[in-house]
């Protein structure tokens, strides 16, 4: 294994160092960070959804759900398991040419790099962990949902997608190892996503959901049929025929429908309240935090309140 760290580390130099140019210098900590980067994901969303509808509707919800939930569960907890220092706290002579706060994981200002100094106050209390990369799994993951819903978006993605993986070893804030690892990973669970999601329906959105089931049989995209060819197979587009309507026709009514419906997302709410309060990340004001105290622990002072305010608050 010692091989292919040296290998790892000598990759990380050549492409921290013996690439080094103002060019690069100049874009790539606008790919790895800029404050651009959300208007412009909200804008290609709305763009989508109204160029697609459903089956748009379908990708970003999938993409809304993955990326966040696999960066926080999967990428993370691997990160804090592993626990390997980045290459700027590690090494000596890396370059940081990054000039952007959000380019790396540390405030700009406070990275020192060189072994001697392997866990400044910032990455100590920030992002101190390298590997696996989240910029590398969540662009992967991201690519690979887009790319089930319209294969055409393979053109787009994957040049970026590679650009910032590359910038990630560039900035000095990843090993070439820890990118791979991060894509791996990200395109893995994202189709691993898919696949179950896509099972899931087709087993009970038939008998549950007949409404909805008649619409979109599948939930991946086949791509969209051309003039005088059949549908895709799997074509989320498509349409069942009156045939196969007749077929799976269920005694379901609308009125169960929809509140089996309401079932669901009162589950998938539940759940998602369950996720938050196992984050950990609930974090009350000093307002808040205190009336909190004040219900637990009533004090004299209460009673000079009006009746019932630290529970009603």
């Amino acid at each position: 294994m010692h091989w292919l760290q040296t290998l790892d580390t000598s990759l990380f130099r050549f492409i921290n160092g013996s690439l080094s140019n103002p060019l690069f210098d100049a874009v790539m900590p606008w790919l790895s960070g800029n404050r651009l980067f959300a208007p412009l994901v909200l804008l290609a969303a709305a763009i989508l959804l109204w160029r697609g509808r459903t089956p748009a509707l379908i990708c970003v919800l999938a993409l809304a759900t993955v990326v966040p939930l696999g960066d926080h569960f999967i990428i993370n907890t691997i990160k804090h398991a592993v626990a390997r220092p980045r290459p700027f706290a590690a090494l000596s002579d890396v370059r940081l040419p990054a000039t952007r706060d959000d380019a790396y994981p540390v405030a700009r200002g406070e990275i020192t790099a060189g072994p001697a100094n392997h866990a400044p106050p910032a990455a100590a209390a920030g992002k101190p962990n390298s590997m696996p990369s989240a910029h590398a799994a969540n662009w992967s993951a991201a690519t690979v949902l887009l790319l089930l819903y319209r294969r055409r978006s393979l053109w787009v993605m994957l040049p970026l997608a590679l650009l910032v993986c590359f910038s990630r070893v560039y900035l000095g804030a990843h090993y070439p190892s820890d990118v791979l690892a991060g894509a791996i990973l990200g395109a893995g669970y994202a189709a691993a996503f898919v696949i179950v999601i896509n099972a899931a329906w087709r087993a009970i959105g038939k008998k549950w959901f007949p409404l909805w089931w008649e619409k979109l049989p599948t939930l991946v995209a086949g791509g969209e049929p051309g003039r005088g060819q059949e549908p895709a197979a799997g074509c989320g587009a498509c349409r069942v025929t009156s045939d196969e309507r007749t077929r799976h026709a269920s005694p379901v009514t609308p009125e169960q429908h929809w509140l089996r419906a309401g079932y669901v997302l009162i589950g998938l709410l539940t759940l998602a309240r369950w996720l938050y309060l196992a984050s950990g990340s609930i974090e009350l004001s000093e307002d808040e935090a205190y009336q909190w105290m004040w219900s637990k622990h009533l004090a004299p002072s209460y009673y000079s309140k009006p009746p019932l305010i630290a529970y009603t608050q």
